[in-house]
């Protein structure tokens, strides 16, 4: 077989000769003209792969060139082969002046204030073992260049280059500059430990507050754990044990109260939950449970509250027992002084010739009378309070009963210049379902005091029926009602009128308001200050439930 470089040399003989040649030609030959495309493709690869190493070492220098940390690489002897110009930057030389030194030469490395040994360095360490090593701003590792003298903060990676026989050939090493980093973890450790100081402080502040509190006092979280209680909920509770549990505490109040029930269903409504009169051994108790909340919508637990009100009942009902019983006393003589009065008015009136004489017997009659009305409202509120009253309900036509207490307030009306006004748009009966005395002693009490109260005008009495209540509403143009004094209505011994400690005896005890509330509230309705205005008047509304 003839080879490819016999052939070649041939050609070029035959091109030396000329016309030879041009007389004589070769004749061409199949392994030849194979060879030739071999030789091409050859060529061609050779040079697709130079264009391909060439792209791969742009890109590689590129991607060195602008990374964004610092990068250099170091050969068998620890000596630097490549440094981009970020690591030039960082530790102020330049690659002429680094690479083929040491990098131990010119680059000393620190944790904290320490140096490192030179067997502890990374780079070592890395040539050693062939594992990469990396440190954080946490392992507090420093550089200082030589020629820079500047000594910062770094974060390091330190990875091993093998060659194909398996050996550590060289390392590469990446690090960057943590300065701005370690500041600022500076200054949000700062942050955090005064913002913790702070936290312990209120913390504190709120544990002594707690500890301070007059009643008992827990905060229990959604999952039944006990998160704060302070000592007086333990001694009200009698818990012996150091850190109890809610079960513990629940169990206390079985079979009297489901505690846990009661605080479900406070985070159930999202709203407070007051529970009176809780007995507790000899103890009578006053809970509330509201829920704690950091949204609208995340609840996380509950505070209860535990107040011990066993003396204040105590003297309540010995209060009540008292004007319970002094009213008993009192009505028996007070009748006999109304009674003798009375009859010496009525039978003795010629005997009595003295003017003055006859005034002093009116005035010991007319006291005698507001004194047994004194004394009944302390009973009936005494009875009230105790239970001891019964409602008779029944069904009655509710416009029938306000016409008969106009009947009767008529006089009184008449002699202040006032009118009394019925204003309803039902024509029919408009029947409830109440206690028709009780019901007529309250409206006795609303439209007298607004008679009472007013000077010019008059009353009006309205119903507004709805679907299963009856509103009342008591509208008088009277003196109306100061803001300051609004909060006192409907409660005990409590007149809302400017002179509050101005002796009148046209007022009463300050009961009828309260003892309307006892009345309404007994009978399933509710009484309320619907609105008022000085100098204008004001109106007064409850609600009765109506007839099936």
């Amino acid at each position: 077989m003839v080879s490819f470089w016999s052939y070649w040399e041939n050609l070029n003989f035959k091109k030396a000769a000329g016309k030879k040649i041009q007389e004589n030609p070769v004749k061409p030959n199949n392994e030849l003209e194979e060879a030739k495309k071999a030789l091409a493709s050859v060529l061609q690869d050779s040079k697709r792969l130079e264009e391909k190493l060439r792209e791969e070492r742009d890109r590689a220098n590129a991607i060195i060139t602008f990374m964004a940390e610092g990068l250099l690489v170091m050969d068998r002897d620890y000596k630097i082969v490549i440094i981009n110009p970020v690591a030039e930057k960082l530790l102020g030389v330049s690659a002429s002046l680094a690479i083929g030194q040491k990098w131990s030469d010119f680059v000393t490395t620190y944790i904290g204030e320490k140096e490192i040994p030179f067997e502890e360095r990374t780079a070592i360490k890395t040539f050693q073992s062939g594992k990469t090593l990396i440190t954080t701003i946490e392992d507090n590792h420093y550089y200082k260049a030589r020629y820079g003298g500047r000594k910062f903060p770094v974060a390091s990676f330190t990875s091993s280059l093998i060659d194909k026989e398996g050996r550590v050939s060289g390392v590469v090493k990446v690090f960057r500059d943590v300065t701005h980093e370690k500041q600022e973890k500076e200054i949000i450790k700062k942050t955090v430990e005064e913002r913790t100081l702070q936290v312990r402080q209120e913390q504190a502040k709120l544990t002594a507050s707690i500890q301070s509190l007059p009643v008992g006092f827990m905060i229990i979280d959604r999952d039944e754990n006990i998160l704060a209680i302070n000592a007086v909920a333990k001694k009200i509770l009698d818990l012996k044990n150091e850190d109890p549990t809610s079960r513990q505490i629940c169990e206390k109040f079985t079979p009297v109260l489901d505690l846990r029930k009661m605080q479900e269903k406070s985070l159930a409504d999202k709203k407070a939950l007051e529970l009176k009169d809780i007995a507790l051994g000899k103890k009578v108790l006053r809970i509330l449970l509201s829920p704690i909340s950091l949204s609208a919508e995340e609840i996380i637990g509950s505070v209860i509250l535990f107040e011990d009100v066993t003396e204040a009942k105590i003297l309540e009902r010995s209060k009540d027992e008292f004007f319970s019983i002094a009213s008993h006393e009192l009505r028996t003589p007070l009748t006999a002084i109304r009674g003798n009065t009375a009859l010496i008015q009525q039978y003795f009136s010629d005997i009595l010739k003295d003017s003055t004489l006859k005034e002093m017997i009116l005035d010991i009659h007319d006291s005698s009378i507001r004194l047994i009305q004194i004394v009944n409202d302390f009973l009936n509120v005494s009875r009230l309070e105790q239970g001891r009253i019964e409602f008779v309900n029944e069904e009655f036509d509710i416009r029938e009963l306000v016409l008969e207490v106009f009947k009767e307030l008529e006089f009184t009306a008449h002699e202040k210049n006032l009118f009394l006004k019925f204003d309803s748009e039902q024509r029919n009966a408009v029947k409830v379902y109440a206690d028709r005395d009780r019901t007529k002693e309250v409206l006795i009490n609303l439209i007298g005091n607004s008679l009472k109260f007013t000077d010019q005008g008059g009353v009006t009495v309205s119903i507004l029926p709805n679907p299963n209540f009856l509103k009342i509403a008591i509208i008088d143009s009277g003196r109306g009602i100061p803001v300051k004094n609004q909060s006192l209505l409907f409660h005990k011994f409590q007149q809302a009128s400017e002179q509050i400690l101005t002796r009148d005896f046209t007022r009463g005890t300050g009961l009828g308001l309260y003892i309307s509330k006892l009345l309404i509230e007994g009978m399933e309705g509710k009484i309320w200050l619907e609105n008022t205005e000085e100098g204008k008047g004001s109106t007064f509304s409850f609600t009765l439930p109506l007839a099936n």
